[in-house]
């Protein structure tokens, strides 16, 4: 009985450090606070760890990981495993995807946003750009473009 014992516990302690091993865990650099920019990213979190019943989990850190403007750098040196990022802070380190900055480009929807941003990510030159920095584009942080006030009537066209 004592060996059938010792053998389901050490059964039991190589199954554990099985699943130990198998966890994931990455670390997220984002700046800022968390608001209305990084809701997708807080939401991103949930379902990796959700989905895949805590094996993989994303640590999101708000600065604590990079300056908003090292987190290329970052990632390639591995100090962390993803990270969020804005085009124009540096242009000169990607300068195909910020293509997407460009004024009056037609979007005029979240949905199609996120659309053309994929199919910019996807394209050769904007793989290779963003490989110089081991970085991969996984998916855009899409925001409603800013609006221009004023006094009388709105223009209907430009």
């Amino acid at each position: 009985m004592n060996k059938l014992i010792g053998r389901v516990s050490v059964a039991a302690l190589a199954i554990a450090f099985a699943g130990e091993a198998l966890a994931v865990e990455w670390n997220v650099s984002l700046w800022g606070k968390r608001r209305a920019f990084t809701e997708h990213v807080e939401r991103l979190a949930e379902l990796v760890a959700e989905r895949t019943n805590g094996e993989f989990t994303l640590n999101l850190s708000y600065g604590g990981l990079s300056k908003n403007r090292e987190n290329l750098d970052g990632i390639s040196i591995g100090a962390f495993e993803m990270a969020q990022f804005c085009a124009g802070y540096h242009a000169d380190k990607n300068p195909t995807i910020t293509v997407l900055e460009l004024p009056f480009l037609g979007v005029s929807s979240l949905e199609q946003e996120v659309e053309l941003s994929m199919a910019v990510y996807q394209h050769p030159a904007a793989v290779e750009d963003l490989g110089r920095w081991n970085a991969v584009l996984l998916m855009p942080s899409p925001l409603p473009q800013y609006n221009i006030a004023g006094a009388g009537d709105a223009p209907a066209s430009l």
